[in-house]
């Protein structure tokens, strides 16, 4: 699961419930992490909030062109690495992609991954 990625006019701005998207995503990387307690072996956690910073974002929301590599690197690594699919890599599929520079430190697995 990959929660909210950085929208900075929304992380302290509260919604009409009263929630921030800093609530927000706290609450979705909480809810996973309790899952993942109870047993979820097929879940992993990829946290959106260093994913992006301002200047990944066209226009404050959505991601530009840098912004989408950022994501896809950081979660086709996520997938590789915990054992959902074969890694870019391993299959021979890299490309520009794996050139993002992607804080190696962004991904947490909320349970271990069974044994093949």
């Amino acid at each position: 699961m990959v929660s909210p990625v950085l929208r900075p006019d929304a992380e302290t701005t509260r919604n009409a419930l009263g929630a921030t998207l800093r609530d927000l995503r706290t609450a979705m990387e909480e809810a996973a992490r309790d899952l993942a307690a109870s047993g979820d072996t097929r879940l992993a956690l990829l946290p959106g909030a260093g994913l992006l910073a301002a200047d990944d974002l066209a226009d404050g929301l959505h991601p530009n062109d840098r912004g989408h590599a950022r994501i896809a690197a950081a979660v086709a690594g996520a997938v590789g690495r915990y054992g959902f699919a074969a890694s870019p890599a391993a299959t021979g599929a890299v490309d520009a992609v794996d050139a993002v520079d992607v804080p190696a430190d962004t991904t947490h697995r909320t349970s271990p991954r069974p044994a093949p």
